[in-house]
């Protein structure tokens, strides 16, 4: 069994992501928005699905996943490295990453005990709190609805400065 709500919540803050991005022009898709492209949070996201897929299976081993070892200030050094790592900037091409590396990670969810999801393995994040499956899988699927409201809010702005 698995945590069905939770991938369903992720299900739809990623498709939710995906058409936000499909509304901005070729040009918006590279334009900065506070230090970031929305080129760059896709390519940020990719990484961060493959992370999470690799994550589960470290946090039931109980080990902290790799991509939080050394993640750098704010998570910058691994999320520099996941801008690098997906670097192509036609929007289709990363969308369709986004989404293959989405059903990568939601296939292997769905072979999960459901107790796999809110047992304590003993892995520690710095401060002291546990990390669960279900708090790393939540963790992303706030990170896809936080970066959608971002670039609409952006976008929107955006549109009322050229209008």
């Amino acid at each position: 069994m698995i945590n069905q709500m939770l991938l369903e919540q992720l299900q739809r803050n990623v498709h939710s992501f995906i058409r936000t991005i499909r509304t901005l022009s070729a040009e918006q898709f590279l334009t900065k928005m506070n230090g970031w492209a929305p080129r760059d949070v896709t390519a940020h996201l990719i990484g961060w699905n493959r992370a999470t897929l690799e994550g589960v299976d470290a946090i039931r081993r109980g080990e902290l996943p790799a991509s939080l070892v050394d993640p750098g200030e704010d998570f910058s050094k691994i999320n520099a490295s996941f801008v690098a790592q997906y670097d192509s900037t036609d929007a289709q091409q990363l969308l369709r990453e986004l989404e293959l590396s989405f059903q990568e990670l939601a296939r292997h969810c769905y072979t999960l005990d459901l107790a796999d999801w809110t047992t304590d393995f003993g892995v520690l994040l710095d401060g002291g709190a546990s990390l669960t499956v279900d708090k790393w899988v939540g963790a992303l699927s706030e990170d896809f609805y936080n970066h959608r409201r971002e670039i609409e809010a952006w976008r929107n702005t955006a549109a009322v400065r050229t209008d």
